[in-house]
């Protein structure tokens, strides 16, 4: 016998409160300016410059602008089909707002008078700030009514990869979403970074990335698989006759410590050395990514260098690269995934873990073949 679904409270008074904001369809021929509000984080942002391609190819002529905040800014600034960025400030979904700054986004999106916003942020507060800065066309994910304020809310379907998700917001109003993939432009500046601190030009190089899994709106470090599985990698890449590369921020330091104690010869190690952006140019560089669920691994996705993602507390059909050159490995427990829920006390990371060097190594060398 069937139980009925147990009403969640909150998501009743969202129900309830989505009658005072009326539905309506979306005034496409009058489009001037179009704006997309996502503040975090870098793997969100990178999976949302597939609906930045989509809207620039249906609107070639309108203003088109992002509102992100500073985390996340530096993966949009060079992208050219984007005219002007937002700062968003300190806000994130899912974290308790300074109201002070909450009052100052709806400031700023007032002053750009947009015509149409597509919401991203599931938190109600996000189409609540496009609605109160008089916005006409309010278009984002409806999770759990909590896009009362959304003018097109959009349902989200189960196990929906994000980027996919993101296009589902343009399919809804009649837009075609072909050809149109996540995107990242590194900048001549970029470049020369990556000139710097390589030299000369190493054959064939694999990027792997041991870190991840810190931003502004969570912290979750068991995302990673072992540093010194990576390191024994490493080692037998350069036996197959490839590069290594490791990168990361100044934080991960210590996991590319381990890494290369686990490894041998051959390595490059440029932990630390590298801006975010920098890392982007020399992943469009790269032969291959290997690494965990973070936004580096789809900033590798967005300049078209084939992913190797290794996932364990996350479902790789929601956070997984898009496209076509990717894989994952994932084996997931009775308990997994965990990401939106809490660890079991004697959680021991089977599903981390329980990924082998050897079946990465066949992985990668298959997607390098």
């Amino acid at each position: 016998m069937n139980m009925p679904r147990r009403v969640d409270p909150i998501e009743l008074v969202y129900k309830l409160a989505s009658r005072t904001f009326p539905t309506r369809p979306p005034r496409l021929a009058s489009w001037r300016s179009i704006l997309i509000l996502r503040p975090c984080c870098i793997g969100d942002v990178l999976q949302s410059t597939a609906l930045v391609a989509t809207l620039r190819q249906a609107f070639p002529q309108a203003r088109l602008g992002y509102a992100v905040g500073p985390w996340s800014r530096p993966v949009l600034a060079s992208n050219p089909r984007i005219d002007q960025l937002v700062d968003t400030g300190p806000l994130v979904g899912g974290k308790r707002p300074n109201w002070g700054s909450y009052a100052r986004l709806v400031r700023r999106l007032r002053e750009g008078e947009w015509d149409a916003c597509f919401v991203l942020e599931r938190s109600p507060l996000f189409p609540m700030a496009a609605f109160l800065a008089g916005i006409r066309d309010r278009i984002g994910p409806d999770s759990g009514g909590r896009g009362m304020a959304l003018t097109v809310r959009v349902p989200i379907r189960p196990r929906r990869q994000e980027a996919e998700a993101c296009l589902d917001l343009a399919r809804s109003i009649g837009l075609r979403t072909d050809n149109c993939f996540t995107e990242f432009y590194p900048s001549d500046e970029d470049k020369a970074e990556v000139e710097r601190v390589l030299g000369d030009d190493p054959p064939r190089v694999v990027v792997l990335a041991p870190g991840g899994g810190v931003n502004p709106g969570a912290a979750l470090v068991s995302k990673r698989w072992p540093a010194d599985r990576f390191g024994q990698l490493a080692s037998r890449l350069y036996g197959a006759g490839y590069t290594p590369v490791v990168i990361g921020g100044p934080q991960d330091r210590p996991l590319a410590q381990e890494l290369l104690a686990a490894s041998g010869p051959g390595v490059i190690d440029l932990c630390g050395r590298l801006s975010l952006t920098g890392c982007g140019a020399l992943l469009q560089r790269a032969m291959l990514y290997v690494g965990n669920d973070t936004g580096v691994m789809h900033l590798a996705a967005a300049v078209r260098t084939p992913v190797l993602g290794l996932f364990g507390p996350t479902d790789p059909a929601i956070y997984g690269p898009f496209g076509t050159r990717h894989r994952t490995i994932w084996h997931p427990r009775q308990c997994s995934p965990c990401f939106r829920q809490s660890r079991r006390p004697d959680c021991q990371l089977e599903c981390v873990r329980g990924i082998s060097v050897d079946e990465v190594e066949a992985a990668a060398l298959d997607l390098l073949g």
